[in-house]
């Protein structure tokens, strides 16, 4: 049996499934998708991530078959239960595992307003890209997501 997890090293949300797979000591194949070259609009990558977004997982399972899924923070509480790991994600205990659960939803709407500007400030440059962003706006989410924090 292979779980694979297919990361772009770009992605804040690929490289938190990889943390925690790291943290958790779980055995995963580590599959990057090159999105500067299309990889994730492939039709076998659609086959994995419909949306052609990445961190995906596909898991062979024990019966022959292979399940697949996107998302994060999904990845993370699946692998969880998968493997059998409560250290950061505490499965027995229904209220903190609430807390987690409440801290991971707002946390990916929320931090993930932030990643616009980020990237047109430091990352759009080193490809060639010049992005209009509302420099204004940008700082106040940022402000705001840290503040929460």
């Amino acid at each position: 049996m292979t779980t694979k997890i297919y990361t772009e090293n770009l992605s804040q949300p690929s490289r938190a499934v990889l943390a925690y797979c790291s943290l958790e000591n779980i055995p995963v194949e580590i599959v990057n998708i090159r999105i500067d070259k299309l990889e994730n609009r492939t039709p076998d990558y659609k086959k994995i991530s419909g949306t052609g977004k990445v961190p995906a997982l596909s898991d062979e399972l024990t019966d022959g078959t292979t399940f697949t899924m996107f998302e994060s923070h999904a990845i993370i509480r699946y692998l969880a239960d998968r493997y059998n790991k409560s250290t950061l994600y505490p499965r027995s205990n229904i209220q903190l595992k609430g807390i987690v659960d409440s801290y991971l939803d707002w946390h990916h709407t929320n931090t993930r307003k932030c990643a616009p500007y980020l990237f047109a400030l430091y990352f759009a440059p080193t490809f060639g890209l010049k992005m209009e962003i509302d420099e204004k706006k940008s700082l106040e989410e940022i402000r705001v997501a840290l503040s929460f924090i």
